[in-house]
């Protein structure tokens, strides 16, 4: 079974049991998985009671936090954009090396969204939007130069 904790204000899970203890839960913890109705303490939930090696603890009104048990993820962080599409347009139309960087770090950024990560996604997001603007960047110069050595090949031959 997989189980939801309280921690520092946030959700964190869902977590085995044995990652319980390796997160330090003690009998006062407040714990949520499929099937129950509200977050309760660890040691309300009989076999977290007996994993805690505590007798079970009559469950009381808990401090709810402040998310849904029915919702195993509501992130309390804004979520940062991806930048996915720019990255791919970029690699289609201005510079293909810049452009796979690019989709890359939002990729990066998307799995470090799904991992509840919110400071690497924020990081990801905004190296993906660098290389985003230094391949448009790059695209401009290259159509400069081709246009300038264009218009020079066709007024040379026009003289």
């Amino acid at each position: 079974m997989k189980y939801y904790i309280a921690e520092n204000g946030n959700q964190v899970g869902p977590l085995e049991i044995n990652q319980l203890l390796s997160r330090g839960v003690t009998v006062n913890t407040l714990v949520w998985h499929e099937g129950m109705t509200e977050w309760a303490p660890a040691g309300s939930v009989p076999e977290l009671a007996q994993l805690l090696g505590a007798a079970p603890v009559p469950p009381q009104q808990p401090q709810q936090p402040n998310y849904a048990p029915q919702q195993p993820y509501a992130p309390q962080q804004p979520v940062p954009p991806t930048h996915l599409v720019g990255a791919i347009l970029v690699t289609l139309f201005c510079c293909l090396p810049f452009g796979i960087v690019a989709i890359i770090k939002a990729a990066n950024t998307s799995s470090a969204i799904s991992q509840g990560n919110y400071e690497q996604a924020a990081q990801s997001s905004a190296e993906a939007m660098k290389w985003i603007k230094w391949s448009i960047i790059c695209g401009v110069i290259y159509t400069i130069i081709v246009g300038a050595i264009t218009a020079v090949q066709v007024i040379t031959e026009l003289n």
